[in-house]
């Protein structure tokens, strides 16, 4: 499997293109900077977490957000098998997503401004 860096960075190679591991966790990160609704030629695509954003920090809010997260990107990003997800709030405007898959695991910390 291989995939544009999201964030389209460049190498004296060249745009920079993941491999295997490194090509999920890419896409799953660009699919957390990405909302619902905002590619325009794919609005379907990205994170349906805004609701989210002022729920409180709680355990139902994270079980809710984890069946969200896991439906959805489960859709979205090609490849993924997740194996298991955790939902905390290590600071208050913070969340952290841990999500499980088959390569891995992909660690993300995400503000209020960016759902």
């Amino acid at each position: 499997m291989q995939a544009l860096d999201h964030l389209l960075s460049v190498s004296a190679d060249g745009l920079t293109i993941h491999q295997d591991s490194q090509a999920i966790h890419n896409n799953v990160q660009e699919w957390f900077a990405n909302a619902q609704f905002t590619i325009a030629d794919n609005p379907a695509w990205g994170h349906n977490l805004s609701p989210f954003r002022f729920a409180p920090q709680n355990e139902d809010t994270a079980v809710a957000l984890e069946i969200s997260i896991v439906k959805k990107i489960s859709q979205d990003v090609e490849g993924l098998s997740i194996l298991g997800i955790r939902v905390s709030w290590p600071a208050i405007d913070v969340m952290q997503v841990v999500i499980h898959h088959q390569m891995g695991a992909t660690n993300l910390q995400l503000s209020n401004k960016e759902l």
